[in-house]
């Protein structure tokens, strides 16, 4: 899924934890566990959670 610099942060989540694991490269139990309380929690703030995952990804390097 593409994002673009006019998305919202504030906004229901895209995506799907299964879509947003899918994506690591070798993911394990704790990445799993983070990409779900991302989700998790982004609905409770209101938060996109792709843009959050997206950006964990990021600065993290895939997870790693």
């Amino acid at each position: 899924m593409s994002m673009l610099s006019t998305d919202p942060i504030l906004a229901p989540s895209r995506g799907s934890v299964a879509r947003a694991i899918a994506f690591l490269s070798h993911p394990d139990e704790t990445d799993r566990q983070l990409v779900q309380g991302l989700f998790r929690w982004g609905k409770v703030a209101g938060v996109d959670a792709a843009i959050a995952v997206a950006q964990a990804y990021l600065e993290t390097i895939d997870l790693t």
